[in-house]
């Protein structure tokens, strides 16, 4: 065997040894990345993400948000609008997102919902 070849083979070895370095991390940093969202999140926060995960795809009203967090606000609809805003950000790194239909209430894609409903198993 020629000195490149061999110099070819050793350099083979070491991208595969990299390329399992890099799948071992990605695998460690998953499990901490999730945690510290689910502790931060607040009790409302998710109340209103378990009512759009139970109905993908569906539109709720926000005075039904408001009733299942126990609201006692004025104002309802700016009360969830304003939670969903925090909710949205605690999505960002997870590729989902909560979607609205002006006048009508907000809903989750069913694509978004089964992401989240894996993440959220895999922390349980």
């Amino acid at each position: 065997m020629s000195e490149a070849a061999a110099m070819v083979m050793r350099l083979r070895d070491k991208i595969d040894e990299l390329e399992e370095t890099v799948l071992q991390l990605r695998e460690q940093l998953r499990g901490p990345m999730l945690s510290p969202h689910l502790i931060q999140m607040r009790p409302q926060h998710r109340i209103i993400l378990g009512m759009l995960l139970a109905y993908p795809g569906k539109i709720i009203s926000p005075e039904q948000l408001a009733l299942a967090i126990n609201s006692k606000s004025e104002d309802p609809v700016r009360l969830v609008a304003v939670q969903i805003v925090l909710i949205r950000r605690f999505l960002v790194p997870y590729g989902a997102k909560i979607n609205n239909e002006w006048g009508s209430g907000y809903w989750i894609r069913k694509e978004d919902a089964d992401k989240l409903r894996q993440l959220l198993d895999r922390a349980a």
